[in-house]
């Protein structure tokens, strides 16, 4: 795919780029083609972080305060949840790369692609 920039660049005729017939670089982010990868993402990890905790949870707490506890955030969700859990102990923080928000639409997202 070809980055957006360095095609307005050569259509708009540039006087830096078109003077020495230079084709501008690609930068990260400088367009939306040049952040695009159409590698497939490896979920397996998070997947199974999600399932575990939910199975540990056993449907008594919402999905909010699971997310909560598999970010490490003390919220007043989590605080419902007994730190004497065993799960709470393991399960707490490893999923805190990720924001509330993206737990919370994988989470809801995973039906949709077929899981569950």
């Amino acid at each position: 795919m070809q980055c957006r920039r360095q095609f307005l660049l050569r259509y708009l005729k540039d006087p830096v780029w078109s003077e020495n017939n230079l084709i501008a670089p690609c930068r990260f982010r400088c367009c939306d083609n040049c952040e695009r990868t159409d590698a497939p993402v490896n979920l397996a990890f998070e997947t199974a972080l999600l399932l575990i905790a939910l199975q540990e949870f056993n449907g008594a707490y919402a999905i909010s305060a699971i997310i909560d506890v598999l970010r490490g955030s003390a919220t007043k969700r989590s605080a419902l949840i007994p730190v004497s859990m065993a799960c709470v102990a393991r399960l707490r923080g490893r999923g805190e790369e990720h924001s509330f928000t993206w737990w919370y639409e994988f989470a809801h997202g995973i039906p949709d692609r077929g899981g569950f």
